[in-house]
Parts: C-alpha cells; structure tokens; sequence
C-alpha cells in the first residue's frame, strides 16, 4: 500500500522504477523493523487508507509484485539471499546474517539494481 501511495510522489525521469521499489519497500521494512524492536504496534494494514487508490494502480501494482518475483526466482544465490535478506532487515543486519561485509552487501544491491534494469522490470 505505500508503494501505491509513494508512486504519486514518483518521478520517473529521476530515477528507475526498481530503484523507487527498492527504497520504498526498504525503508518502510526497516520501520517496520524498528518498530517490532521497539514493541511497537505496526499500523493495521488493513485500514482504510485517507487517500483512496484506483483500482487500475492496483492490477499495475500486482503485475509488479509478480515481475519482481520472477526476477528473485533466476537471480544468482548470493544475489537471492540478500534480497530475501533486505526485505526483512537493515542493511546492517543483512550484512552480518549473512557474514558479509555492508561494502559486500552493497555491491550485491548495485548488481540487484543492474539484474532489475536488464530485465527492464519499469516497462511492465
């Protein structure tokens, strides 16, 4: 849901789509992170959202989710683990779950980036 409301935000001409996907799903995981650590309530995702989505960016949305996990489906291991990594943590946590350096981590999420682009994921 907050990618749908965050796309309206969303320049196209700035920025691949992947990247915005990427950073959206990262930072509202790592909040979300925070908060369960904290022993913090997350917002009941099933409220109504105070601004309304059409249904259309809904089925755009959808054919994304499946488009990416398509993608994390023939990526290489090293590059699978961390992005099954960073979708549940920080950076930092993914990096020592999986024993690796945060300069390693980062080069696994450039080579992410460039797996999206090649697969021209913003096109569908």
């Amino acid at each position: 849901m907050r990618l749908l409301v965050a796309e309206r935000r969303y320049d196209r001409r700035i920025a691949p789509a992947e990247a915005f996907v990427l950073i959206v799903v990262e930072r509202d995981l790592a909040d979300l992170n925070r908060k369960r650590r904290r022993g913090r309530i997350p917002i009941d995702p099933f409220t109504i959202p105070d601004d309304p989505v059409d249904w259309r960016d809904d089925l755009l949305a959808v054919d994304l989710a499946f488009d990416v996990a398509t993608i994390l489906a023939v990526l290489p291991e090293p590059l699978r683990e961390a992005a099954n990594q960073l979708k549940l943590v920080t950076k930092a946590d993914a990096a020592r779950n999986l024993r690796i350096s945060r300069n390693s981590l980062n080069t696994r999420v450039r080579d992410l980036r460039k797996a999206f682009d090649r697969y021209r994921i913003r096109n569908s």
